[in-house]
C-alpha cells in the first residue's frame, strides 16, 4: 500500500460507522465450502462508502499464462482452457491510499476468444477483492476468519479513525460531546445494511438528537 498525502482527507463518522460494522451475511456468496463476496457487490460497495468518483481501478497489467485443449465433461468435443494474470491497483482517492494485487484465474470455452476474455476478466475481478479487502471487514476480510461476518477489525488507533469513539459521557468538553455524537448534519447512516439491529440505530438516532438539541441550546444561549 501507498499513498498520496497531498490529496488526503479523513474518513467520516459515516463511512466509519459503515466500515466498523458487522458484513451482512445476505451478501456473502457460498461455493466448495468457501465464503466469498461477488465482484460486483465490492464495487457496490466502494461507491456506497467513498461515492461515485470516489476511487479508481486499474488494470496495470495482464498476461495470458497458458492455452490448451481439455475435454468437454461429455468426452465428444474440446474447449480451449485459457489460464491468464491479472494485476489491479485500487486507489481511494479520499484517503489517497493505494492498494496493488495480482490474481490468476482461467477458463475453458468451445471459442479461445471467450477463453481468453473469461479469464481476464475473471483474474482482474479477483485482483481488486484481494486488493480491496484492506480496507475491512465490508470488502470480506472476516471471510478469510473461517467465513465469520463479524467485524474482524474491531479497533482502531490511527488519531482521525479513532474507534471505538470516546464515550461522550467521558469527555468534558460539550464541543467534544457534539462530536462524539453526531457529524452535525442531522442524519444518521441507514446502518441496517451493514448488519445493525433496529435497537442499534435506535440508540444511534436518540444520541444524535441529544446532541443536535445541545448545539441548538447553546447556539441560542449565544
Amino acid at each position: 500500500m501507498t499513498t498520496d498525502t497531498e490529496h488526503r482527507t479523513e474518513i467520516t463518522w459515516h463511512q466509519q460507522l459503515a466500515l466498523m460494522s458487522p458484513l451482512n451475511p445476505a451478501r456473502v456468496s457460498k461455493r466448495d465450502n468457501m465464503s466469498y463476496l461477488e465482484a460486483w457487490d465490492v464495487k457496490a460497495s466502494l461507491i456506497k462508502v467513498f461515492g461515485f468518483g470516489g476511487f479508481s481501478s486499474e488494470l496495470i497489467e495482464s498476461e495470458i499464462l497458458d492455452v490448451r485443449e481439455v475435454a468437454q465433461r461429455n468426452g465428444s468435443k474440446m474447449n480451449q482452457k485459457v489460464t491468464a494474470k491479472a494485476v489491479v491497483r485500487l486507489t481511494i482517492h479520499q484517503t489517497g491510499a493505494v492498494y496493488t494485487e495480482a490474481a490468476i484465474a482461467g477458463s475453458a470455452q468451445p471459442d479461445i476468444t471467450e477463453s481468453m476474455d473469461m479469464a481476464i476478466k475473471s483474474a482482474e475481478s479477483d485482483a481488486l477483492k484481494r486488493a480491496a479487502i484492506f480496507l475491512g471487514t465490508q470488502f470480506g476480510l472476516s471471510l478469510y476468519n473461517a467465513g465469520r461476518t463479524t467485524d474482524i477489525v474491531q479497533r482502531v488507533f490511527a488519531p482521525d479513525q479513532l474507534w471505538p469513539r470516546p464515550n461522550p459521557d467521558a469527555l468534558q468538553d460539550e464541543g467534544e460531546r457534539e462530536e462524539a455524537q453526531a457529524d452535525g448534519n442531522g442524519e444518521v447512516v441507514d446502518e441496517g445494511e451493514y448488519g445493525t439491529t433496529p435497537e442499534q440505530r435506535e440508540a444511534n438516532q436518540a444520541l444524535l438528537n441529544r446532541a443536535l438539541q445541545m448545539k441548538a441550546e447553546k447556539a441560542s444561549n449565544n
